[in-house]
């Protein structure tokens, strides 16, 4: 919500944290155009569980929503609960075979 409001300068309409959206109004060309930024939560393809943030602007050039994406994924916390790096291919062809070393 912060990166919203204080970084894109953007007036919050609606927020739900428990639902992980808000609804805001995004300036552009001297207007206000609606916007959302929604936090899913899903898994990548080795299976680890991530957070994606989803921007949608519908009145604005649809090349703007995966930037103000990606602006927002920036601010998302880092710690302990930050998904561990993929693993290596060593490790997944080890997990293959049975863990039997070459």
């Amino acid at each position: 919500m912060r990166f919203c409001a204080v970084d894109g300068n953007c007036a919050i309409r609606e927020k739900d944290e428990a639902a992980g959206y808000i609804l805001f109004d995004y300036p552009e060309g001297g207007k206000l155009h609606k916007g959302s930024l929604e936090l899913v939560r899903t898994s990548d393809g080795d299976g680890r569980d991530i957070t994606r943030v989803v921007a949608t602007l519908p009145d604005l050039p649809h090349y703007l929503e995966p930037a103000l994406a990606r602006q927002a994924g920036a601010k998302l916390p880092r710690g302990p609960r930050s998904p561990a790096p993929p693993p290596t291919r060593q490790a997944r062809a080890n997990s293959a075979d049975g863990g039997a070393s070459p």
